[in-house]
């Protein structure tokens, strides 16, 4: 980031200037009416850029292009100690005229500029503003930025100048900022106290309850403003004033004075929210502006671009180029209008500032002025320091990670860790507070993961959000991975061994081990290699849910009656499909107790007569169909006088008869 005189307070170097010394930033606004007509200037007399206490310097005054008419610019400074100076005549507010025949450089109008007292404000504004011809609302403002003071300079407090005399309603809160004006040695602790706390309250951390009553600067955030918020009673008819003290431990003190008053259409200022901005490298933020009181007519309220050139304010980033310039009305005077400020990106590692000077004019407010602080701070420079990218859990246990930031904040960051998405797994912080104290001093943050019915690896995702202190926006995350440990398997509960009566049925039951990640289908088949058409299902697939996955689904056997007297086998074969249960498998062996018996029927079944030397025959076959050849041996009976022949063509006596499953 650039570093003008108004950013030197870095951490990486010191400057050291002569008392009441100021240094002179030009801020520029862009033209509303007429393109590229804009008011020029060439200040002259500064020594190395500074402009030093009890010297004068001047500028010539000139427009850019030829007036359709006479131009009026209005000249204003709002600083206390510094004038200005036209012909002679020394005023806050000085006109300046320019004709359709006098508007170039060659007749350019002298204006001349004086420090006439050693002052210790942050920051003054000399505005111009036009009028007519082509250039109303064109505006320019010279922007003083206060440099470093001497060391044996006392003064170590900064507050805006606009700040130290305040304008206040009755009943009602108000702000101003303050910093240190250079780098401190150690810790400064200031006290911040009312004087008339029936008048006023003070409190320098409106996040913490109750009302606070310090502020502490470190070497690493003293150049960052830090707000303090004062509310003031609403006893008051017509004005009332105190003081709030600023301390510091040596003693030493800076006051800004409170004006309260009965009638707030009695005040002129501007409302800022919030009242300081700190934002990341790369990143826009907005701030808004409002008038405190009524306007009897339009009030024109100039953005002055700042002299550090990363930062740039846009009062309506729809349209092209930077607009600087808000417009309220008599009624819209206490609707909040917003500005957009933006900070490039560059290639240092350093902490940039920046000031953005406001001035409203117009209508009953003259010159108003106002400020809005920014704090760049270097993307490269802010973070979450987080132990573990990433952590892998055993399903019922847990494990932990450690947060903390990479560089100390100007104030308390917040850091906010969202639960998962996947509710299986959880963290015990929700979030995290880092102070400019404890901003290295590791945080830890448990993770669990549940023990859940499904056999998934789960995942999840900690996001990790930080706000406050120059964190805003920048995140963080550490992924987690969950080992399950189930296992997907098909529950089945049949009998061992499973044994089916021919002609009957019997059932078993299903269901899976654990829930599935989707709908799980389980279909149901004989294996291929003993496949047997005796054996039937009622079913040919099971359909299981993420909701049903461990209820029971009834699976039914028949085994059909057939002519043989085989005990039927069959296996049935479980495949699933679906969710994390792609590919597993199970198995029934089914066995059929067949009801037919294995014998020979001979007919006549009874005693077989025969004459001697005849002969007679009889029949033999079986009861029930073979599984596969039979063979029937006839043995002779003991008495050789009867002889058996199942082939009496054939020679001999043949005493074998041969059946088939088919004959």
């Amino acid at each position: 980031m650039s570093h003008c005189l108004a950013d030197i307070f870095c951490l990486c170097q010191r400057l050291l200037l002569p008392v009441g010394v100021l240094f002179l930033g030009l801020a520029f606004s862009v033209p509303v009416h007429g393109q590229n007509r804009i008011l020029m200037e060439d200040i002259r007399g500064l020594k190395e850029g500074y402009f030093e206490k009890g010297s004068t310097v001047s500028t010539k005054l000139w427009l850019s292009h030829q007036p359709t008419d006479d131009v009026t610019v209005i000249v204003s400074t709002l600083m206390r100690g510094v004038s200005i100076r036209k012909k002679g005549v020394i005023n806050s507010k000085i006109k300046f005229i320019f004709t359709p025949q006098s508007w170039n450089e060659s007749n350019a109008q002298q204006l001349t500029i004086s420090n006439y007292t050693r002052t210790d404000d942050e920051i003054a504004i000399i505005s111009m503003i036009a009028r007519g011809g082509g250039y109303d609302n064109q505006t320019r403002i010279l922007q003083f930025n206060m440099a470093d003071m001497a060391d044996n300079d006392n003064t170590l407090l900064v507050v805006p100048a606009y700040q130290l005399g305040l304008d206040v309603a009755k009943g009602t809160d108000g702000s101003f900022s303050v910093r240190l004006r250079r780098d401190p040695a150690q810790e400064v602790v200031v006290r911040v106290r009312s004087n008339n706390s029936k008048l006023v309250t003070v409190d320098t951390n409106a996040n913490i309850d109750g009302n606070q009553d310090t502020l502490t600067f470190s070497p690493e955030n003293w150049y960052i403003f830090q707000t303090v918020t004062f509310m003031t009673t609403d006893d008051v008819d017509r004005i009332r004033s105190t003081r709030i003290v600023m301390r510091l431990p040596n003693d030493e003190s800076k006051s800004i004075y409170i004006a309260i008053h009965g009638d707030y259409r009695f005040i002129r200022g501007m409302t800022f929210s919030p009242n300081s901005l700190v934002m990341a490298e790369g990143s826009s933020r907005t701030f808004t502006v409002k008038l405190t009181s009524p306007t009897r007519s339009d009030v024109i309220v100039i953005l002055g671009q700042p002299n550090n050139t990363d930062v740039t304010v846009d009062a309506d980033p729809d349209m092209p180029g930077l607009q600087t310039t808000l417009t309220f009305t008599t009624d819209n005077w206490h609707t909040p209008q917003t500005v957009t400020v933006s900070a490039a990106e560059d290639a240092d590692l350093t902490l940039d500032n920046a000031l953005i000077s406001l001035a409203a004019d117009g209508g009953n407010y003259l010159d108003v002025p106002g400020s809005m602080p920014v704090v760049v701070v270097d993307n490269d420079m802010t973070g979450l320091k987080l132990s573990l990218s990433s952590l892998t859990l055993n399903e019922g246990g847990s494990g932990s990670f450690t947060v903390e930031l990479k560089s100390r904040p100007s104030v308390d960051v917040t850091v906010t860790l969202r639960q998962p998405d996947n509710t299986d797994v959880t963290v015990d912080e929700t979030t995290l507070i880092f102070t400019v104290d404890n901003w290295d001093t590791a945080q830890e943050v448990e993770v669990s993961a549940a023990q859940d019915d499904d056999a998934v690896d789960d995942s999840a995702t900690i996001k990790l959000s930080a706000s406050g202190g120059g964190y805003d926006d920048v995140t963080g995350s550490v992924e987690v991975e969950v080992e399950d440990d189930d296992t997907t398997a098909l529950t089945i509960t049949a009998d061992d061994p499973f044994k089916v009566d021919e002609g009957g049925e019997k059932t078993f039951t299903v269901q899976l081990a654990t829930r599935p990640s989707a709908d799980v289908t389980v279909e149901l088949r004989q294996d291929s290699e003993t496949a047997n058409d005796d054996v039937t299902l009622d079913k040919t697939s099971l359909g299981f849910t993420v909701d049903n996955w461990n209820k029971d689904q009834t699976v039914t056997v028949s085994a059909a009656v057939d002519d043989d007297a085989v005990n039927d086998s069959a296996t049935i074969i479980l495949t699933a499909a679906g969710g994390d249960y792609g590919g597993v498998t199970g198995s029934v062996s089914v066995t059929v107790d067949d009801t037919d018996e294995a014998t020979l029927i001979i007919t006549p079944a009874e005693p077989l007569k025969v004459k001697e030397e005849d002969s007679a025959p009889f029949r033999v076959k079986l009861a029930a169909q073979p599984s596969g050849d039979v063979t029937v041996q006839l043995a002779q009976p003991d008495n050789t006088d009867v002889t058996v022949d199942v082939d009496p063509d054939a020679p001999g006596n043949q005493t074998k008869l041969a059946f088939t499953a088919d004959t």
